[in-house]
């Protein structure tokens, strides 16, 4: 299943926390991408790196260390957008529904909802 986005799509998106498993599995998930592309002989999608649920909170050490990571391992491709961690999204998921249909006002959520609307408007404008 996996394999066969690969071959059709044009942009793809990876997802990465900010820990050291996940940068893992990012470096083996690029590697699988460029496998299979050059096994099938299909063109390489243009892949791109999200911030995901990284804390804005300067102080962790394991934080920090994986974004120093990150940015020297796909400087090039990381986006300009993070998706910042919050309670607020744990919350919306407990309660069975999403961010954008959250009716309360929250800071963490209007944050949320605007970094995704800028990773649309990024996705669509390349």
């Amino acid at each position: 299943m996996c394999e066969s986005s690969y071959l059709t799509s044009d942009l793809i998106i990876c997802p990465v926390n900010d820990d050291s498993f996940s940068i893992e599995s990012l470096k083996l998930t690029i590697e699988d991408i460029e496998e299979s592309c050059d096994e099938y002989e299909a063109n390489k999608p243009d892949i791109r790196v999200l911030k995901n649920r990284f804390s804005s909170d300067r102080r962790r050490r394991a934080g920090k260390d994986a974004e120093a990571e990150l940015n020297r391992e796909f400087a090039e491709i990381i986006l300009p957008i993070h998706i910042r961690s919050g309670t607020c999204i744990k919350n919306t998921v407990n309660d069975g529904i999403s961010i954008f249909d959250r009716s309360i006002k929250d800071k963490q959520i209007e944050d949320i909802r605007l970094s995704f609307n800028e990773l649309l408007s990024t996705v669509y404008s390349q």
